[in-house]
């Protein structure tokens, strides 16, 4: 609107010019003599006609000349090549069902164990965890919900070295209670071992309580540890006063990355030698020592959730 009200002002200016050129002309050369006066004041109307005069191409379009349909769609989602289709198309998923799994408010609670405990490793350890727990949707519905994240770290944890995945309990699902904790503990593995890309489905499997099981997703094998506030301070599992439990998924390699010595139920408490035997020091001196099994075949699944004390029967998670 504004470009027609100034285009209307120029030439009413054009003609108002034109006009008194000419008048200009013709008063000067009533005379039969020709003056100087009206050689310029002719001069001065031929001119006009070409200074102001618009320019050929500045035209409003008509109304026929707008863009169609198809025009504004080829601009809007132009067509391109099957590999970038491919590799946006992926992109576009791969942000819609991940999460930066290295800052979430897990790894925030979770500091006060990892800052604490006595393992030589735990500090400088590179973790991911997952998101914060909806409370509008199930247990396995929150379990789906870090799914994509976690098979992400298991493609991509050895090359980046990180050395776990942790996965927070809220209290609801445990209630303070070492039992009510085991059967959420189970139901997570059990949706993890369900959705696994290569299909071993390891929590199916018939001995999982007995020797050689051990879990595994998307081809990678985990070393499984958990930490409650039902532990009192004498137990390795102490929790140093986080109110939520933590299962933390340690990819077995990552032992190997770490150059960690073969395991062995001896332990040289007087004179420690390996990083095991510095551990399980640090663990004897701060009072809250772990037993260590004399047999090295024992079952993995034994030690994922300990007893409350040495004494207590065995925690049968899997059942």
């Amino acid at each position: 609107m504004r470009i027609l009200n100034f285009d209307c002002r120029m030439i009413k200016f054009r003609v108002i010019v034109r006009f008194l050129c000419l008048g200009l002309f013709l008063f000067t050369t009533i005379t039969i003599t020709v003056s100087w006066r009206s050689v310029i004041s002719l001069v001065l109307f031929i001119s006009s006609l070409y200074l102001l005069s618009p320019p050929k191409n500045s035209r409003i379009p008509k109304d026929d000349e707008q863009k169609t349909t198809r025009q504004i769609v080829n601009e809007l989602y132009p067509l391109v090549g099957e590999e970038e289709l491919q590799e946006n198309v992926h992109k576009a998923v791969f942000d819609l069902v991940t999460y930066d799994a290295s800052k979430v408010p897990a790894l925030e609670h979770f500091k006060p164990i990892q800052e604490n405990t006595e393992c030589i490793f735990a500090r400088k350890a590179k973790l991911w965890g997952n998101q914060e727990w909806n409370k509008d949707l199930s247990l396995e519905e929150n379990v789906f919900r870090f799914l994509p994240s976690l098979l992400y770290f298991t493609l991509v944890c050895r090359q980046y070295k990180l050395d776990g995945f942790l996965i927070e309990v809220p209290e609801e699902y445990h209630q303070g209670n070492a039992q009510a904790f085991a059967q959420t503990f189970r139901k997570i593995l059990k949706v993890i071992s369900n959705n696994d890309p290569k299909n071993v489905r390891c929590m199916d499997k018939s001995y999982v309580a007995k020797r050689g099981w051990v879990f595994e997703f998307n081809k990678v094998t985990f070393f499984i540890t958990t930490f409650g506030p039902f532990y009192p301070e004498t137990n390795s599992r102490y929790a140093f006063g986080c109110e939520n439990c933590f299962i933390l998924l340690q990819p077995e390699l990552s032992f190997a990355l770490h150059d960690l010595t073969l395991d062995t139920p001896k332990t040289n408490y007087d004179s420690p030698v390996t990083e095991r035997d510095r551990i399980r020091c640090a663990y004897m001196k701060a009072g809250r020592p772990y037993v260590v099994p004399s047999d090295l075949t024992q079952p993995m699944a034994w030690d994922m959730i300990k007893p409350i004390t040495n004494d207590d029967t065995l925690i049968q998670w899997w059942k």
